[in-house]
């Protein structure tokens, strides 16, 4: 059974975002999180999707760029995906291990 306390931390995080970008659709913005990164929305994980939004614009814009530049290795793409969990962001804190 999948964790429901995950309901309201995505929610909060979704919150969070579409008020950074008001001028959105919510399926513009659940959209813009996934599909250039995680790729279908129907088949990715909370825990992805979580990660995604927690890591924010900045973050997300840049690993969308990572993935169209050829010839980068998986293990740099998983690092880059890491390296916010390993500065300690994450659901209740910011892309660079801040306190919201």
């Amino acid at each position: 059974m999948r964790d429901p306390a995950r309901i309201d931390r995505i929610l909060k995080l979704l919150e969070q975002r579409w008020k950074e970008q008001p001028d959105q659709r919510l399926g513009q913005l659940v959209c813009n999180f996934t599909a250039p990164v995680l790729g279908d929305v129907f088949v990715i994980e909370d825990e992805r999707l979580e990660a995604s939004l927690a890591r924010g614009w900045k973050q997300f814009k840049a690993r969308a760029i990572l993935d169209r530049v050829p010839d980068v290795p998986e293990e740099a793409r998983d690092a880059y995906d890491l390296a916010p969990t390993l500065l300690g962001a994450g659901p209740d804190r910011g892309p660079n291990g801040e306190e919201p």
